[in-house]
Parts: C-alpha cells; structure tokens; sequence
C-alpha cells in the first residue's frame, strides 16, 4: 500500500481542484438559498387558583410537583401530531408534512425547569412565523381550558407564553463554504487511500 505522503503527492491538484471548486459553489450558492426563520417560544406553568383545603400542604409542594408534571403534559403535546396539525390550520399556514411522523417533529421541545418548557420551530417566512405563534399560543390555551375542565377542578393550571423571538437564520457564505471545502478535503483523502488500496489487491 503506498503511503500517504506519496498518495497526497500524487492527487494533491485533483484533490485541491475539487475542493476549491466546492468552495466556490457553496459561497455562490448559500445566498441563494431560501430564506429561514427561527422562533423560540417560552411557555410558563402555574397554578393560579386552588380550592382551599384544611389540609397542611406542606408550603406548595404537591403544587409544584403538579405543576412539573403538567409542564411535561404540555412538552407531550408539541409532539402529538394532531396538535401540530391543529397549530398550523389554526394559522392557515400549510402543513410542513403530511405524515405523522413528519408532523411530530415540526416543533423541538425542551423542558428548561419545572414550570418552564422552551418550543422552537422553523418557518419559510416571518409573516408564517408571526401566524404560527400566535394559533400556538391560542390552541395551547384552549387545549389547557379543556384539560382543566375534565379534571376534578381541585386546580386550574393556566399558561403564560412569553413574547416569542422571531430570528432569520442566515447562514454565513464564508463560514459554510470553509467547511464544505474541509469536508470535501478529508473526503478526497479519503477516497484516494481506498482507491489505492482496492488497486494493491
């Protein structure tokens, strides 16, 4: 098997023509790509009212162990695809899949603490993103109305979605074609080992 300083050697031009070529077309290309937004929701549980009880409630806790536990109710929801579909109809914005697994994975959910849950998604455009928070914010708040009327009414959970952040996500032309051109580099080197060693045997 020849080695790799002899290998580079022989294929460094066509490995940096090709690299150099990658370069070129990914810092042409990015700027022409489709234009893509990034939204961040922050939604809050608590628990503003509660029947009185004579019961020593040990200073809360029961209540923030519910509450924990329906922020976790509300991080299941983000992933039930009929509530996606729900989400988007409500903005009358087109369902970015028509499988359920598709749907299931529009919305990335992450439970930052007991009573806090961090929603993030993309859209094609501001104005769909604008649409999207605001059905989010107004299915959430319904889907939390009937979730405390099937219950035994003892608590009423309720949800604050703080404002949303709106941010287009640019992707840097230079950046992204540095590392196509590192991608493409390793790649060729790569690829010229295997080759060679496919022409030893």
């Amino acid at each position: 098997m020849t080695s790799l300083p002899l290998l580079v050697k022989k294929w460094w031009k066509a490995i940096l023509v090709a690299t150099v070529l990658c370069m070129l077309f990914t810092y042409a290309l990015v700027p022409r790509l489709p234009e893509r937004y990034d939204v961040s929701m922050d939604i809050i549980t608590s628990v503003p009212e509660r029947v009185p009880s004579k019961e020593y409630e040990f200073d809360g806790y029961y209540a923030m162990q519910s509450v924990d536990l329906f922020s976790d109710t509300i991080a299941g929801w983000f992933k039930s695809p009929g509530f996606v579909a729900q989400v988007f109809d409500k903005a009358q914005v087109q369902r970015p899949s028509k499988q359920l697994r598709g749907l299931a994975q529009v919305f990335t959910v992450k439970k930052v603490s007991g009573q806090m849950v961090n929603v993030s998604f993309e859209t094609n455009s501001e104005k769909d993103a604008v649409k999207l928070t605001e059905s989010t914010s107004q299915i959430l708040n319904s889907s939390v109305d009937n979730f405390n009327k099937s219950g035994d009414k003892k608590v009423a959970f309720s949800v604050i979605t703080n404002n949303p952040l709106i941010a287009q996500a640019n992707a840097d032309p230079v950046i992204s074609a540095i590392v196509a051109g590192l991608i493409v580099l390793v790649c060729g080197l790569n690829l010229v080992i295997i080759i060679d060693a496919f022409r030893e045997k």
